[in-house]
């Protein structure tokens, strides 16, 4: 056992604690082993300076609670991987059985599969577990917890089964600090794999659960976007509740913000999920809640405007346009603005789903004014609130205004004239405006009307 009084010696050498891949999250690693017990409190104590103090004092001269902390905190530290072993083998031959339980918590928070002893873990595990008479016996032979390949699938399974999950993990004795381990992890992670690929009512009551089961665990990056891919990925080729789409897209923008103003952080995202499933069809899944809240932004606008304008019924005309194309799937992004007096009246009526407005500002605009701005194939739109003409823009021209801003200027939403296929269309051309804005949006982008076709 000289090899552990040395690497001990090693170790409280290093100037930080190591990291064991991505697996195992630093502040994680910190928080179970840079604290000991003593009595009541618990007293902050260097993980350096714990491997200073117990290295003349290994391994049969440890007392218990450092023979246990020790147990838990050499998986995340690289220095200690070659005394993983004979501190497992010292531990097992103790005989104890709060050291025995030790073991047991150790693999079961820890977890660590892509560490060289964790084949010996895994063993000393069962072993120690069987040799008693505790629930540990029953426990292991029930959920396979000895079984690295099947115990985190086998516990996931029954995670998507159940209403009361935490009664489960109790069961299971993953309670307390163990339903944050990487053993309940993994299982979590198996979880998310297994609801992205249901489908409708299946798919809707495995995500409620899944909702309702990540409320109380870390929202690490890893967890955070396996479940965001769980929650999204039914959908990409089918159509959920209403009910249930508002339920996501407002977890998840409040989880990572909202996607078309937080790229960098979904693109982030997008990573993490790739380095855990190198198959997952994130771009697909990603672009399900985009879709979600174009729509939701879209049909919140025309709603909101409608209880704030005095001809309702001229209103409902440009409302029942502009969503046929929505319904079809052709408006692939849309934002919108409020003067200052339209945004106190808009925030009686806003949905937190479709976020904050931009602010409309500048001459030539109302404070009482909206616009809608929203693209259908190549071309910019900003449809009013008011009489005023519509502009159409080229999304290529570099006076288009940009989606997602938070401020907008009136006079540019405005504009009269600009580049190259810029036309403002207002409202009561003879023989009604529908047909005519359908032909200019046929010529311009391609795409017909579902009522009015290619227009006249």
């Amino acid at each position: 056992m000289s090899a552990l009084k040395l690497a001990c010696g090693r170790a409280s050498g290093a100037a930080a604690l190591p990291r064991r891949g991505d697996r195992i999250e630093i502040e994680r690693a910190e928080q179970r082993i840079g604290t000991q017990a003593t009595g009541k409190k618990h007293v902050a104590e260097p993980w350096e300076g714990f491997l200073t103090r117990i290295r003349n004092k290994l391994p049969a001269g440890l007392k218990p609670k450092d023979l246990k902390r020790l147990l838990d905190g050499i998986w995340a530290d690289d220095t200690l991987e070659d005394v993983a072993r004979p501190l497992l083998h010292h531990s097992v031959d103790r005989q104890r059985k709060s050291v025995d339980r030790s073991i047991i918590t150790t693999y079961l928070r820890n977890f660590p599969l892509d560490h060289p002893a964790f084949d010996d873990l895994t063993k000393a595990s069962a072993m120690v577990a069987g040799r008693h008479e505790w629930p540990w016996q029953s426990r292991g032979t029930a959920w396979a917890l000895w079984e690295p390949d099947e115990g985190p699938p086998r516990l996931s399974q029954a995670l998507l089964a159940t209403d009361d999950p935490f009664r489960l993990l109790r069961d299971v004795g993953l309670d307390g600090d163990l339903a944050t381990g990487v053993f309940v992890e993994e299982a979590l992670l198996s979880a998310c794999e297994a609801a992205a690929s249901q489908r409708d009512d299946i798919a809707q009551q495995s995500g409620r659960r899944l909702i309702a089961l990540f409320e109380r665990f870390p929202a690490t990056p890893e967890l955070n976007a396996a479940l965001t891919y769980a929650l999204l990925a039914p959908w990409t080729t089918s159509a959920c509740t209403d009910a249930h789409q508002r339920l996501i897209s407002g977890l998840l923008v409040q989880r990572n913000g909202d996607p078309r103003l937080a790229p960098q952080r979904w693109a982030a995202l997008r990573r993490t999920l790739l380095d855990m499933f190198p198959d997952a069809k994130a771009d697909e899944a990603f672009a399900v809640l985009r879709r979600w809240l174009v729509r939701a932004t879209v049909r919140e606008f025309f709603a909101i405007v409608a209880k704030t304008v005095e001809r309702r019924d001229q209103w409902r005309e440009r409302t029942e346009f502009w969503l046929a194309y929505l319904d079809a799937g052709f408006i692939t992004d849309a934002w919108f603005a409020f003067g200052s007096q339209a945004e106190r009246l808009a925030r009686k009526f806003m949905d937190q789903q479709t976020g904050d407005p931009a602010i409309l500002e500048g001459g030539g605009a109302t404070s009482a004014q909206s616009a809608l701005i929203f693209s259908i194939g190549d071309i910019r739109i900003a449809e009013w609130s008011d009489n005023g003409s519509c502009r159409f823009w080229s999304a290529a021209d570099n006076t288009a205004p940009a989606l997602y801003q938070r401020r907008y200027n009136g006079p540019s939403l405005r504009a009269m004239a600009a580049g190259e296929g810029f036309k403002a269309i207002p409202h009561n051309p003879p023989n009604g405006w529908q047909p005519k804005f359908a032909r200019h949006v046929y010529r311009t982008a391609g795409v017909s009307h579902p009522k009015h076709g290619a227009g006249w």
